[in-house]
C-alpha cells in the first residue's frame, strides 16, 4: 500500500441547520482503531496520503474526525496531525495506560481533540470521558432511543455526535434528544413531507441542463440555449465580467462567454446556478455533493474510455433529484423529460454503463471501496485521482465569487466544530 494509492474519503458531519460542521475521514484499510504493527502501518500510510493530497483539499478547512487506538496514541502517530481541527476518536470503554493518558493530555494541550465512540452498553472509562469534547452515540445500531442512549452522560457538558443517521426520521429523534451533530446520509434521502413542495419551471430547468451537456453542442448553439433563459443569461454575463476572471474588455455576448470561458466552464457554471435554484432550502452540503458526483463519473467515464463524458456528469449531477424533489427516484424519472440512458443509470439498472458509473462514485462515497472497484478498466489511482479532482471542481465552483447568492455564501464557516480544549 502507498500513499499514492490509498483510497481516502470524506462524509460530511452537519450541524442542526444543515450546516457542514466537519468531516470524518475514511479510508481503506486495516481499521486504525485496531492495535496491531499492520493498523499502526497503515495509520502511517493515511497520514503520508493526507500530506500528498493536501489536507485542504480533502475537508477544506474544515475540523476532521478519525478514529485512533490506545496503541496509536503511545506509537505518537497523532501528533503529526494538525492542531486546532483535528479530532481523534476512542472507544469509551478504551483501557488507556498512563502513557496514553499522558499522550492524550499532551495532544490535547496541543489543540487536538478527543470524541469518546459509545458503540456497546458497557461501561465508559470516566478517565477517557474526563478527556473529551464529543460524544459519539450510534443511530444506526442503537436499539434504545437516543435519548436513552445518551442519558447515562448528561451530567457532562460534551457536544453529542449522532453517527449512521440513515434517515429523516432518525435525525429528528436526535434532534429531539440534544445531539449537537449529525453524520449519515439523511439529507441526501427524499424528505417525507404531506405536500410535496412544487418546482417552478422545473422541466425547462431539466430541460436546459440535458441539452448543454450534450457533448456534440457546439459554442453558438450552447450560447442559444443559455439565452432561452434571461435569468441564467445574465448571471453569466455578469459572472464573466467580474474581477475573478480580469477580462480588459466588457464581454457583451453569451457566444464571447462561452468562447472566452471555454465551454466545460460554462457547463459547469450553468450547472451550479440552474441547481441552485432547485436546492434552495436543502442543505449547502447537498449541492456540493450533487458536483462531486457529477465530477467524479465525468472523470471515470474520461479515464474508462466511455464516450459521454456530458452525460456522465449529468447522471452524477441528477443523482440527488430525489432528496432535491422529496420523492423516489423510481417517480422522479418517470415524471421528468430525461432521456433513457438518464432513467437507466438513475435508477441503478445494472445493464447502464453510465449507471455503473454512478454506482462506483456513490460506493466510493461510503467508502464502500470493493462497490467503487466494480467499474472494470479502473485501478485505485483512477479512484482517488478522479476523487479528489472532483471536489477540487465543486470548491472552485462554489467560491468563485458569485453572480448571485449562493446558499453558503452568507456564512462560510458557519456550523464548524470547535477543536481542542
Amino acid at each position: 500500500m502507498s500513499a499514492g494509492s490509498i483510497l481516502l474519503a470524506r462524509q460530511p458531519i452537519l450541524d442542526v441547520v444543515g450546516r457542514v460542521a466537519a468531516y470524518e475521514v475514511c479510508y481503506e484499510g486495516p481499521a486504525i482503531d485496531e492495535d496491531d504493527a499492520r493498523s499502526i502501518a497503515t495509520a502511517r500510510v493515511l497520514i503520508e496520503a493526507l500530506a500528498t493530497i493536501g489536507l485542504e483539499r480533502l475537508v477544506e478547512g474544515q475540523p476532521f474526525f478519525v478514529r485512533f487506538s490506545p496503541a496509536l496514541l503511545e506509537a505518537g502517530i497523532a501528533s503529526i496531525l494538525p492542531r486546532g481541527r483535528a479530532v481523534i476518536e476512542l472507544e469509551a470503554t478504551a483501557s488507556l495506560s498512563p502513557a496514553a493518558l499522558a499522550e492524550l493530555d499532551r495532544l490535547r494541550s496541543g489543540g487536538i481533540a478527543l470524541a469518546a465512540v459509545v458503540a456497546t452498553e458497557a461501561p465508559a472509562n470516566p478517565a477517557l470521558l474526563d478527556r473529551s469534547e464529543y460524544l459519539i452515540l450510534d443511530a444506526g445500531s442503537a436499539r434504545a432511543g437516543l435519548e436513552a442512549l445518551a442519558a447515562p452522560f448528561a451530567a457532562r457538558r460534551l457536544r453529542r455526535l449522532a453517527r449512521h443517521v440513515a434517515t429523516h426520521e432518525r435525525f429528528t429523534e436526535a434532534e429531539a434528544a440534544g445531539f449537537d451533530y449529525f453524520q449519515g446520509p439523511y439529507f441526501v434521502q427524499p424528505e417525507p413531507v404531506a405536500t410535496k413542495r412544487a418546482m417552478p419551471n422545473l422541466f425547462a430547468i431539466l430541460d436546459l441542463l440535458v441539452a448543454v451537456h450534450r457533448d456534440e453542442t457546439e459554442p453558438d448553439r450552447l450560447a442559444e440555449l443559455i439565452g432561452h433563459d434571461a435569468a441564467l443569461a445574465h448571471q453569466l454575463l455578469r459572472l464573466a465580467n467580474s474581477p475573478y476572471y480580469g477580462r480588459r474588455r466588457l464581454v457583451s455576448s453569451l457566444v464571447e462567454v462561452v468562447i472566452q470561458l471555454g465551454r466545460d466552464t460554462v457547463r459547469h457554471w450553468v450547472s451550479v446556478l440552474l441547481l441552485t435554484r432547485l436546492a434552495n432550502t436543502k442543505p449547502p452540503e447537498l449541492l456540493s455533493i450533487a458536483l462531486v458526483r457529477a465530477q467524479m463519473c465525468r472523470g471515470l467515464a474520461d479515464r474508462a474510455r466511455v464516450d459521454r463524458l456530458g452525460a456522465a456528469f449529468m447522471v452524477g449531477l441528477l443523482s440527488v433529484l430525489d432528496a432535491l424533489l422529496d420523492r423516489p427516484m423510481q417517480r422522479v424519472v418517470a415524471e421528468l423529460p430525461l432521456g433513457e440512458d438518464l432513467r437507466l443509470a438513475l435508477v441503478g439498472d445494472p445493464a447502464s454503463t453510465l449507471g455503473s458509473i454512478l454506482g462506483s462514485v456513490l460506493a466510493y462515497e461510503q467508502g464502500q471501496w470493493s462497490g467503487a472497484r466494480a467499474l472494470p478498466g479502473l485501478d485505485d489511482e483512477a479512484l482517488a485521482a478522479s476523487y479528489v479532482e472532483a471536489i477540487d471542481l465543486a470548491r472552485r465552483l462554489r467560491r468563485t465569487p458569485q453572480p448571485i447568492a449562493m446558499p453558503d455564501d452568507t456564512d462560510d464557516t458557519g456550523g464548524q466544530l470547535a477543536s481542542g480544549t
